[in-house]
């Protein structure tokens, strides 16, 4: 319950309190609720897959238990066609333990400032084809595979961070898509290096990386007007 209370207390200021300067030091500065009505979307997110881990752990914290585990991680192959269709769904909302959860928190954290430029509708949009676009990987396994998690849905907030821009030009699309490409290899190389070290599951980087082709697909098919 502790660990519970206090990822929440962590989380929920670390945005609220945040509030970034004014473009102009004539400008004045946004209050604190025209700061939370700004960064909502990424702090009721966050807050739920908080309190999800804190249920499917059974109350622990710290690792999510079998039974949870095995209702609501896409599986590969299926038990069921009924099931599929749920866990379709309910994958991306469990996390395997503290660690796993606390990495993608801390991605949902730092891309509130995407929300910031977008607005909380884009932001969930984004969040959920990075997320929809990830689950063919589970099937691209030989072996069964499980995944879950919203790894796939950060990946495409992280693609349209960079890519999410009123009337880009051809040329800051390719440099945007290179610096994307390069921080996506960057954060593979970390994260096999650390995961032969701590982690006793595999990290899906194929389903990070449709999850981050879908967000550059909808960025570049449905893509911010200037106005």
């Amino acid at each position: 319950m502790l660990l519970f209370l206090l990822a929440v207390f962590i989380y929920a200021f670390s945005l609220i309190l945040y509030i970034p300067l004014p473009d102009s030091l004539k400008a004045k500065a946004i209050s604190r609720t025209q700061n939370f009505w700004s960064i909502r979307a990424s702090f009721f997110t966050g807050i739920l897959i908080i309190v999800v881990f804190f249920i499917t752990s059974d109350f622990n914290f710290m690792a999510i238990d079998e039974k949870s585990f095995e209702k609501l991680a896409l599986h590969s192959p299926p038990a069921s066609i009924l099931s599929l269709l749920f866990q379709l769904i309910s994958h991306a909302f469990v996390h395997l333990d503290i660690m796993h959860l606390l990495g993608n928190l801390t991605a949902i954290g730092i891309f509130s400032v995407y929300e910031r430029r977008v607005g909380p509708r884009r932001f969930l949009a984004i969040l959920a084809v990075g997320c929809i676009l990830a689950i063919p990987s589970v099937f691209f396994h030989a072996q069964p595979y499980t995944v879950c998690g919203i790894s796939g849905g950060v990946y495409g907030l992280a693609a349209a961070y960079f890519l999410d821009h009123e009337d880009l030009s051809l040329k800051d699309w390719i440099y945007s898509l290179i610096a994307l490409a390069c921080l996506m290899a960057v954060f593979s190389v970390i994260n096999e290096l650390e995961s032969k070290k701590t982690l006793p599951y595999n990290i899906d980087y194929l389903g990070h990386a449709f999850g981050a082709i879908g967000a550059v697909a909808y960025c570049y098919f449905s893509p911010r007007i200037l106005k």
